[in-house]
């Protein structure tokens, strides 16, 4: 998305990554509507034209798996691509808990940071459609039924067939649902209600120092879904900074400026947290 960060990626020499510059993918049609669009709204309004992108410049790829950045996985993929088969689309539905649902109507049915298309007649006709939908509108406000290029989905399973939701507990498990499952750790492997956790998405996980981080915010997140979800991933993420430091000089130092803002923060959530919760009478051990 950036100059910066494509120089660190190239320098991580990374094995299994191809790095595309954002000038390569951006079209006139793309740079008339960057001013009008913060830095999120137009990463997700790229989100589809990124990926036809791709269709179009490597024309031997079969499919696209779209995963936001902030997922992470602890199981192999294969099971994935074993539950959607043949399918020519495949989304992920949030999954709402009862205290929750209420959000169907605010953020939509389906999670739009995990997206699988199949470059068939199907797929590539919900592609360009979503894609014309967010040139033309795509924006972090609730508006007609419509939020950045998420609720665009919604109507996805009325308008294409051959289109699978995600069952699997473990695709997709999320600070919004999580709380209505089973966690269970056997052998080396975490479990979500006996299925494994095939990846989890640590939507508003926050980087506040080298060693700091704030799970979530705005969602509670029992002390042993941190211990057996989160602590693998922050553990990552602390050899992801020291990496990235030593190409980067004074990386770690940038990030603990925003110390004061985590204590303040902390200060809010000791109070506001267990007023939440009891009110729902589901406090978490």
């Amino acid at each position: 998305m950036d100059q910066e960060t494509y120089k660190i990626l190239s320098s991580l020499k990374l094995k299994y990554a191809k790095l595309i510059k954002i000038e390569d993918v951006e079209t006139r049609e793309l740079l008339t509507i960057k001013k009008s669009r913060n830095i999120a709204e137009y990463s997700w309004t790229l989100k589809s034209n990124f990926m036809s992108y791709l269709f179009v410049k490597y024309p031997s790829i079969p499919s696209l798996f779209y995963l936001d950045a902030d997922i992470f996985f602890f199981n192999d993929i294969k099971l994935v691509f074993k539950e959607i088969a043949n399918t020519s689309i495949a989304i992920a539905p949030h999954r709402f808990p009862k205290i929750f649902e209420s959000r169907t109507k605010n953020t939509g049915i389906f999670n739009a940071g995990v997206i699988f298309i199949k470059k068939d007649s199907i797929g590539l006709k919900a592609l360009e459609r979503w894609r014309k939908q967010c040139i033309k509108w795509c924006y972090w406000r609730l508006e007609n039924g419509k939020l950045a290029d998420q609720m665009y989905l919604d109507e996805w399973p009325r308008f294409y067939k051959n289109l699978h939701q995600f069952k699997h507990a473990g695709v997709n498990s999320a600070p919004w649902n999580i709380c209505e499952y089973k966690i269970t750790k056997k052998k080396d492997d975490i479990y979500i209600n006996d299925k494994p956790l095939i990846f989890y998405h640590f939507h508003q996980l926050t980087i506040y120092s080298d060693q700091t981080f704030e799970p979530s915010y705005g969602y509670y997140i029992p002390r042993k879904i941190l211990n057996l979800i989160y602590k693998p991933y922050e553990d990552t993420l602390l050899d992801i900074i020291k990496m990235i430091d030593k190409i980067k000089p004074n990386f770690k130092q940038a990030l603990k400026q925003r110390n004061k803002l985590y204590s303040n923060l902390q200060r809010i959530k000791k109070y506001l947290y267990p007023l939440y919760w009891k009110t729902k009478e589901i406090l978490p051990e």
